[in-house]
């Protein structure tokens, strides 16, 4: 697509045997956007390539009903990118990105810039392999977190961990030890969950130093040995220091 792109699934209708989608221009509102589903899928396009378009071009993403897999590349521009259920691989440029993930099997590199890869705690897990590049990266769980140990085993680069979601059961629980470590994980904010919800962070395996500011629930902490900044909520919160604390 040789000028500015404002491409809707639909416009994809009756393509078959189309395998790539490029972008390669540079907008004059610096604004591009794509959107992909069953039309897109069914003149399969397994890739996504919008690497040459303007360096200050944002482009908008939205594979959420694409179900096929998608190889995704981006420039440098702040680019939105919503992930379809078949399995993607993006390789997004040194903007401040956010990519929300759609499958276990997505494979994620961002660049240099403060990028948020957002994850349903549904696909949050070992097979989901996250590289975050410089900047200071954030991963925002959006739903009811039950995070074990080995779920960040894939990711490096990410400083800074975020619970976002309003859980059913009021309850939200965090385990993180050496993989956290190894990933770079310095801050855990929790001030976005629903109020009522407790959440319970078991960090006792950790030993980076942590700042953490959590939210107006009656939460539980136990903290790890690095040393850690404890700015709680409002709520009845039960806190267990570590080594260094």
């Amino acid at each position: 697509i040789s000028d500015d792109a404002e491409i809707v699934d639909a416009d994809l209708a009756g393509i078959s045997e189309l395998e790539i989608l490029k972008l390669s221009a540079d907008a004059v509102d610096n604004a591009q956007s794509v959107t992909l589903a069953s039309n897109a899928a069914s003149a399969g396009i397994t890739t996504l390539d919008a690497a040459d378009v303007g360096a200050d071009d944002n482009v908008s993403i939205n594979a959420a009903g694409f179900a096929n897999a998608l190889d995704v590349t981006t420039s440098s521009g702040d680019d939105v990118i919503v992930l379809g259920s078949g399995g993607s691989v993006v390789h997004a440029g040194d903007g401040a990105n956010t990519v929300s993930v759609g499958a276990l099997s997505d494979n994620i590199t961002t660049g240099s810039g403060d990028d948020v890869i957002q994850v349903d705690n549904t696909v949050l897990g070992s097979a989901l392999s996250i590289a975050a590049g410089g900047g200071a990266d954030t991963l925002e769980v959006t739903s009811d977190a039950d995070i074990d140990f080995a779920d960040v085993d894939n990711m490096s680069s990410i400083e800074v961990l975020k619970l976002s979601g309003n859980a059913a059961d009021n309850a939200q629980l965090v385990f993180l030890g050496a993989a956290a470590d190894a990933m770079g994980l310095n801050t855990i904010d929790t001030t976005a969950v629903d109020g009522s919800d407790t959440v319970a962070l078991r960090l006792a395996s950790m030993s980076n130093a942590l700042t953490m500011d959590t939210g107006a629930g009656s939460d539980d902490i136990v903290l790890g040995s690095g040393g850690s900044v404890v700015d709680s909520g409002n709520g009845n919160d039960a806190i267990t220091v570590g080594a260094a604390n």
